[in-house]
């Protein structure tokens, strides 16, 4: 059983013969799975953890960001309980071909039947008293079985988490990338765990030992790829190093498969999008995307731009489903099933904002033109501010809170709470305006100046999320 900081958290044989072909087939996708568990239901049998979901969110933007990962699925907290995370393996388990690749990461508590080698992972919903609620090994071994893909990976970063092998084994070789990918075209079934079986493990303070040495595995490696045998080195040199009680094992998982090849990591290539793509596969041919308007931007504000990952854009998606359907039925926008709302969504804001930006740009050209006390100024104004308020709307942005991103929440409140700010001041310039006053049109000019920048940053962000949905397949099954 797993405890904060000072509490726990409760060998492939590679021939030599460089002769082998290389075959000329598709490296396949890498999917992830990863859960992560602090803030149990039953916290007198499951003490809460500080690290475990911080844990995986770094890990699955590291692999996304980094890595050819297609696809990320994550369950944290409430969401990770042992009907949606067994559901989950089924699901990808069903749904990955001959050439895919699986990675699933567990941190979370660990629990083990005293003197036996029952051993279980703890869901959210894990009662001590009720075993149907724990997910025992064999249950997780079972799924396995049935998964048809080259490789496997299973980690656990959980107490006893070492059960899943009894005793495990470590190498490491010097390959080439040509026999990488013989490897790549085997198969392989394969645990890392940061704990013997009869081991505790501890939680840490920003990150697990564990989650550390993973991270920093994946961190540093400077090459195209890295081979689970190496990564797994150097996961349980760093670990031991930040654990000394800890010891990392890793080996075959028997009876799932034959072991022939090896799990391994590939790089993204710099400034390339895997899988590359336009739009999302799986669109019926007569299904289209909404026109991206455009808009010159500075290039400067470029710079202030989030990334944002895959992970991110499951989260709107889900939270844009779930919260704001009156609002896509009010924007038209249907529900499809197999493609990005999110990517409607904002592209129908991008096109409000340009329109809002051109009616600046206008309105700045022929500010010259008005009395500053003038009806037909203040109607302008009025209008402008309407427009925004209506289409704009600070409320209809809320769901992308939901994104578990900091950087990205602020890049969209900080624009709309500005903008929101200077059109009230232009508001304020022109209703108090009872003569002409070339300070205060000064004034004016500068605030829709100060409007245009932050309607360019807000285009920006919406812009960067749309290309993330044209870069990224749509998770099927992402609402199981």
């Amino acid at each position: 059983m797993a405890k904060r900081n000072t509490e726990k958290r409760g060998s492939l044989d590679v021939s030599d013969d460089d002769d082998v072909p290389l075959r000329r087939r598709s490296k396949g996708k890498s999917y992830f799975l990863g859960i992560g568990i602090d803030a149990y239901e039953y916290k007198h049998q499951f003490a809460p953890l500080n690290n475990a979901v911080r844990d995986v969110k770094a890990i699955a933007k590291l692999l996304y960001e980094k890595y050819e990962f297609a696809v990320i699925k994550t369950l944290y907290d409430q969401d990770a309980t042992s009907d949606n995370i067994l559901n989950a393996l089924d699901t990808l388990i069903e749904k990955l071909s001959e050439s895919e690749k699986l990675l699933i990461y567990f941190s979370g508590h660990g629990s083990k039947k005293d003197n036996s080698n029952h051993a279980f992972w703890a869901p959210v919903n894990a009662k001590l008293n009720s075993p149907t609620s724990l997910i025992s090994n064999a249950q997780v071994l079972e799924r396995l079985r049935d998964f048809r893909g080259r490789h496997i990976l299973l980690v656990s970063d959980s107490c006893h988490a070492g059960s899943f092998l009894g005793k495990g084994s470590l190498f490491q070789v010097e390959i080439s990338h040509e026999r990488a990918l013989n490897l790549e075209f085997g198969h392989s079934r394969w645990g890392l765990f940061s704990g013997r079986e009869d081991q505790t493990v501890s939680d840490g303070f920003k990150h697990s030992p564990f989650a550390e040495a993973f991270l920093d595995a994946l961190q540093q490696q400077k090459d195209s790829f890295i081979l689970s045998s190496i990564f797994i080195e150097l996961v349980a040199e760093t670990a031991k190093k930040l654990a000394p009680k800890q010891d990392v094992v890793s080996g075959p998982i028997d009876g799932l498969s034959k072991n022939d090849g090896q799990f391994i990591f590939w790089k993204r290539a710099l400034g390339k999008v895997w899988p590359p793509k336009t739009v999302p596969p799986g669109l019926p041919p007569e299904t289209t995307f909404r026109p991206l308007p455009e808009y010159p931007i500075d290039p400067y504000l470029l710079q202030t731009i989030p990334l944002i990952t895959l992970e991110n854009l499951i989260d709107m998606e889900n939270a844009l489903r779930l919260t704001c359907k009156l609002m896509l039925q009010d924007l038209e926008i249907p529900l499809h099933v197999d493609k990005w709302v999110l990517r409607d969504f904002c592209a129908t804001k991008m096109q409000a904002t340009v329109e809002i930006l051109d009616a600046i740009k206008s309105l700045k050209a022929e500010l010259g033109d008005y009395q500053l006390h003038s009806g037909a100024l203040f109607e302008k104004v009025i209008k402008l501010k309407g427009k925004f308020s209506s289409k704009l709307n600070a409320k209809s942005f809320q769901f992308l809170d939901q994104a578990n991103s900091i950087d990205l929440s602020r890049s969209i409140n900080n624009p709309l709470g500005d903008l929101s700010f200077q059109f009230g001041e232009c508001e304020e310039i022109v209703r108090k305006a009872f003569e002409e006053n070339l300070e205060q049109k000064n004034n004016l000019n500068d605030r829709l100046t100060d409007i245009s920048i932050q309607l360019q940053l807000l285009y920006l962000v919406l812009q960067s999320i749309t290309a993330a949905t044209d870069q990224n397949e749509f998770p099927a099954h992402m609402f199981n």
